[in-house]
C-alpha cells in the first residue's frame, strides 16, 4: 500500500505509542534497531507496518497490531523476521519464493508465534529452544525445509545420542515442532502446505528416542551437615551479604525450582505476613507460601541491606538474578563431598516432607504440583498459607537439626 508521508515521528516506546490518539493516521517510528517502521492509527486500532523496497518500489507490509501487552522487543523481532522473509522473496499475501523457506526462517517464526500465543512460552523455554537450535540444528539454518530428509534427522539424532542422549531427544522433538508449525503456516497461493512430510517422524516411527532414566538425585540426611557447612563457607559476593549461600539454603528449605527461587523479587515478599508469592512457575498459577522462622530471619536480614535492588538474591552490581549455578554447585560439591544439581534440592525437600508423614496434599501444595484430573477429593481441599505454615516449619526444623544448626527437640 502507498501512504502519504507521515508528519509525526515518535520513538518506539510504550509511552509514546499510548499517547498517539486514535484517528491520527500515519506516524513514522524512529528506532535504532529497525529502520522503516511505521504506525497506522485508525479510529479503534493501532497497527505496525514496515516499509521495504521491492522490485524498485517502496511498499508497506503489515507487521502486527499493537496492544499494551506487546513489548517493544517483540515488535522489533517480528519486524526483523518479516524483513528476512521479504529479502528472501517471501511476500505476505503473495506467492513469492515461499518454497525456498529455510529451516532458520521457520524456527524464528515458530519462536515468535509461541511467544504471542494465548499461553506464551517462558523466557527459560525460549532459552532452551535456542540452545538446542544452536547446538544441534543450526547446520540447517540456510537449508530449505523441503531439502531436510528423514535420513538427515536420523543421522543427527544418532550422532548426538553418543554425546548426550537427552539432548538428542530434545533436538529431534524441537525440529518436529518447527516442521509441524511450518506445515500449517507456509502455504502456496492455493493454501496448500509447501511441505507435507515431517522428517522428525523418522525418529519417532523407528522408536529411536533414547530412554532417559528418571533422576533420583538428592542429599541424604547424613550428608546435610557437610553440605550446609560448605554452603555457609562461601565468601560473600558483590550482590549482597552471602547472596549465593542464602539462595542455596532458601532453595533447599522451600523446595522451589531453581528459577523460582533465583527470580524471587522483593515485591513478592511480605515480611509482615511472613509469606512470599511465586507467580511465574511451571504450573502457571500463583501460589502463596509461608516463610519458616529461619527463612523469615534470613529475608529480614537481606532486606535491611537490599537498597533498591529488585531481586532478593541479586547477582553482581547490576542487580540481576543468579542465572548460572554450575560453578557454585561444583564448588560446594568439592568442599562437601556431595555432588548435586539444583533440582536435587527440590527432590530432597519432597523426600524429607514425605518422611515426616505429611499429607500428600500438603506436599503437593508446598511444591506447587498439579493434582491428577480424576482426583475429585483433592479438588475440594483448599490450602491457604496458614494451613501450610506448620508443615513448612516442621520441614525447616528437620533440615536445621540434621545440619546441626539447631538442637533436636
Amino acid at each position: 500500500m502507498e501512504a502519504s508521508a507521515a508528519r509525526q515521528v515518535i520513538k518506539l516506546t510504550k509511552k509514546a505509542l499510548e499517547e498517539v490518539p486514535f484517528g491520527t493516521g500515519w506516524v513514522n517510528i524512529q528506532d535504532n534497531h529497525v529502520a522503516g517502521l511505521k504506525l497506522h492509527v485508525g479510529g479503534q486500532r493501532k497497527t505496525f507496518y514496515i516499509r521495504r523496497r521491492v522490485n524498485g518500489n517502496n511498499r508497506d507490509f503489515k507487521v502486527c497490531g499493537w496492544n499494551t501487552d506487546l513489548s517493544m522487543e517483540q515488535v522489533r523481532k517480528l519486524a526483523k523476521s518479516l524483513s528476512v522473509d521479504i529479502e528472501n522473496g517471501i511476500l505476505p499475501g503473495k506467492k513469492g519464493d515461499i518454497h525456498g523457506t529455510t529451516f532458520g526462517q521457520a524456527f524464528e517464526r515458530y519462536i515468535e508465534s509461541r511467544k504471542r500465543g494465548k499461553r506464551p512460552i517462558k523466557p527459560s523455554t525460549e532459552e532452551q529452544y535456542r540452545l538446542s537450535y544452536k547446538t544441534d540444528l543450526q547446520a540447517w539454518e540456510d537449508t530449505p525445509l523441503a531439502e531436510i530428509t528423514g535420513d538427515d534427522v536420523e543421522v543427527m539424532h544418532l550422532a548426538r545420542s553418543e554425546v548426550s542422549p537427552s539432548r538428542a531427544n530434545v533436538a529431534s522433538r524441537l525440529l518436529g515442532r518447527v516442521f509441524r508449525f511450518a506445515m500449517e503456516v507456509y502455504r502456496d497461493e492455493n493454501r496448500k502446505p509447501i511441505i507435507t512430510y515431517n522428517p522428525a517422524d523418522r525418529v519417532s516411527t523407528l522408536k529411536l528416542h533414547n530412554r532417559i532414566p528418571r533422576r533420583t538425585g538428592h542429599i541424604p540426611r547424613e550428608k546435610l551437615k557437610p553440605w550446609f557447612d560448605a554452603v555457609l563457607s562461601l565468601e560473600p559476593r558483590r550482590g549482597g551479604p552471602d547472596a549465593v549461600s542464602d539462595l542455596f539454603i532458601f532453595t533447599l528449605l522451600t523446595g522451589l525450582r531453581r528459577n523460582e527461587a533465583a527470580q524471587l523479587s522483593w515485591d513478592r515478599v511480605d515480611l509482615k505476613k511472613k509469606s512470599f508469592l511465586i507467580i511465574e512457575n511451571k504450573a502457571d498459577r500463583p501460589v502463596e507460601l509461608p516463610l519458616s522462622g529461619y527463612l523469615h530471619e534470613m529475608l529480614t536480614r537481606r532486606k535491611a541491606s537490599a537498597g533498591n535492588r529488585t531481586y532478593v538474591f541479586p547477582a553482581g552490581v547490576k542487580s540481576n538474578y543468579l542465572k548460572h549455578w554450575s560453578h557454585w554447585c561444583e564448588e560446594i560439591g568439592k568442599r562437601s563431598g556431595v555432588a548435586f544439581i539444583p533440582h536435587d534440592l527440590r527432590r530432597t525437600f519432597v523426600t524429607v516432607a514425605e518422611s515426616l508423614d505429611l499429607s500428600p496434599y500438603v506436599i503437593k501444595a508446598l511444591v506447587n504440583h498439579s493434582l491428577p484430573a480424576d482426583d475429585v477429593t483433592g479438588g475440594y481441599i483448599q490450602m491457604d498459607v496458614e494451613r501450610l505454615r506448620k508443615p513448612m516449619q516442621k520441614i525447616t526444623d528437620f533440615f536445621l537439626c540434621a545440619a546441626k544448626e539447631i538442637e533436636a527437640s
